[in-house]
């Protein structure tokens, strides 16, 4: 007779490990009560370390934001997402062995594009030969939807013809920029985003003149004899791509020789090298963004940047913006298809309306490319914040820098 109630307590001491082990088999439970079907990987190879890791860093964040809060809702087809991520330094060997222990190893259902556009010319072919969608929100070589193309790519950042043409649309209707000195980091992103800044500057402007160009490696460390030489040439105005440390890098050097008071200088820039630099940064230097985050009048980016800020304690850069909607494209799409098979998710990505944090926009059909905007404008201090922002942030469409359909097609692989 005593040992019947022994046994049940016995028992009822068990009943949470007997559950636990339950829970392992057929599905898993958040703290907030949802229960998982079980947990799937993305992947993400970013550089972490080096001259750009910075941008890798902020992209990361703002993925696993994303993660964090579709998990919340339920996840993705009934499973809850962990992000699994690796260090590529900027190298496109160490991005392609990265995307190929992702995918082979640790069975990622989706891969999430790299800071530098040549570890995602690199990794994009491994994506096609093992049906994994592809999705980049920060390397943008145009390469990647034109000579490069493949059917499981999409890409929410503009591309380096769309941001080159952004900037040259702005330099080259003014009357006062007619020599111009180029300098970009020698690689497939500073070289066609180079390009096509150049073929629209001579659209616009036939008489204007490219008088210098440079092309440091990216990371250099040593920018005193580019920048005499620019100074030597007195160009009316440079053109730049230059980014990340290897901008921070060229501005801090530059100062001493009074460089941004002697020439006038148009870079890419970042809300991380703004926050890096803070108040060392120029003013009245003439910038071009992708996704500055005091720009962007939208509820879901101002709600963003609030949740952002008080997580990492910094605020948003292009980077985690871009990285955050990357993220949501893909699982929105993965949650309509009911499936994480390649063909069906990219079948509800291509052709159709994104809600994003910067507006809505579309991925086209022919080449997988969002048709997402670009904002230029100049720096000026603002008391809001303790670095310079945009003055006046002028917003580039991103449907008016497209490479036409007829353009992408005479660039696309034909098999």
């Amino acid at each position: 007779m005593n040992r019947l109630p022994t046994l049940s307590k016995k028992c009822l001491a068990l009943l949470p490990a007997l559950l636990l082990v339950a829970s392992a088999c057929g599905g898993t439970t958040t703290g907030g009560g949802t229960t998982f079907k079980g947990t799937k990987k993305v992947g993400l190879s970013t550089s972490l370390t080096g001259s750009v890791a910075s941008y890798g860093q902020a992209g990361l964040n703002g993925m696993q934001m994303a993660i964090d809060d579709v998990n919340n809702k339920g996840g993705v087809n009934g499973y809850k997402i962990e992000l699994d991520q690796a260090d590529d330094a900027a190298v496109a060997s160490r991005g392609t062995d990265n995307a190929k222990r992702l995918i082979l190893e640790d069975k990622v259902v989706a891969l999430f594009g790299a800071v530098s556009s040549g570890v995602c010319l690199a990794e994009s072919p491994i994506a096609k030969q093992n049906s994994i969608p592809f999705i980049t929100f920060t390397c943008n070589d145009f390469n990647l939807t034109t000579t490069k193309f493949q059917p499981y790519i999409a890409s929410v950042v503009p591309n380096t013809y769309m941001e080159g043409r952004a900037i040259a649309e702005y330099l080259g209707k003014q009357s006062k920029y007619q020599t111009y000195y180029v300098i970009a980091p020698d690689y497939s992103f500073g070289h066609t985003e180079a390009d096509a800044f150049k073929a629209r500057l001579k659209e616009i402007n036939p008489s204007a003149k490219i008088i210098g160009e440079d092309y440091p490696p990216l990371g250099a460390t040593a920018y005193a004899p580019y920048i005499n030489k620019i100074l030597a040439a007195k160009p009316d105005i440079v053109y730049s791509n230059i980014y990340s440390g290897d901008l921070v890098t060229f501005v801090t050097q530059a100062k001493p020789f009074d460089f941004f008071n002697k020439v006038s200088f148009s870079t890419l820039t970042s809300t991380d090298d703004l926050q890096t630099l803070g108040t060392s940064f120029p003013t009245n230097l003439l910038g071009y963004a992708r996704a500055p985050f005091y720009a962007i009048d939208t509820p879901e980016n101002k709600d963003f940047v609030q949740r952002y800020q008080a997580r990492f304690l910094k605020f948003p850069s292009e980077w985690a913006i871009m990285g955050y909607d990357a993220y949501n494209l893909w699982a929105n799409a993965a949650n309509k298809a009911g499936d994480f098979a390649a063909d069906k998710v990219m079948a509800k990505i291509v052709g159709q309306p994104f809600k994003s944090l910067r507006g809505t926009f579309t991925i086209r059909a022919i080449d997988h490319q969002a048709d997402v905007p670009e904002w230029v404008g100049v720096t000026a201090t603002n008391p809001l914040y303790p670095f310079p922002t945009f003055a006046t942030a002028t917003l580039v469409p991103g449907a008016s820098l497209l490479m036409s359909e007829a353009d992408v097609k005479k660039l696309q692989p034909t098999s």
